[in-house]
């Protein structure tokens, strides 16, 4: 019998993420972890979602200076990631709201897709597969 050593996972704060720290490298390496667990697939993919989410908002934080306006280096880093995530992804990982990044995005003159490219195509996709089906009186 294998003897791992898992970090303690406290769920009593419901909506927030276990902090597994370092360990979530390591552990999403293990087989079979979320029956050891005893949690779902996806919901082991949704939690380390949500720990590199809170990575990237401790780091926008820590850009700025606790002030009530942004750091111009909290306007870069936003703008880094628009170009991965689009604007209504990077507002719900920083947590600010999507018109601030939308008027970052026209002062620094960025045109910005409000998502990205695969959701157009995921859409066109779906809509010829509704297309396919109502052909067939479905």
């Amino acid at each position: 019998m294998i003897d791992w050593e898992l970090p303690e996972i406290d769920f009593s704060e419901i909506g927030r993420v276990p902090d597994l720290g370092e360990n979530l490298g390591a552990l999403d390496k293990l087989p079979g972890l979320n029956k050891l667990l005893g949690i779902s697939s996806s919901l082991m993919w949704a939690l380390s979602v949500d720990l590199q989410n809170e990575e990237k908002r401790a780091h926008f934080a820590a850009l700025g200076k606790g002030k009530r306006s942004y750091t111009s280096q909290q306007k870069e880093y936003a703008q880094s990631l628009l170009d991965t995530y689009g604007v209504r992804a990077t507002s719900r990982i920083l947590q600010i709201p999507r018109r601030t990044i939308q008027r970052w995005c026209r002062r620094y003159g960025k045109q910005v897709k409000r998502c990205p490219s695969w959701v157009y195509d995921w859409a066109d996709r779906r809509r010829r597969r509704r297309e396919f089906w109502e052909r067939r009186g479905y």
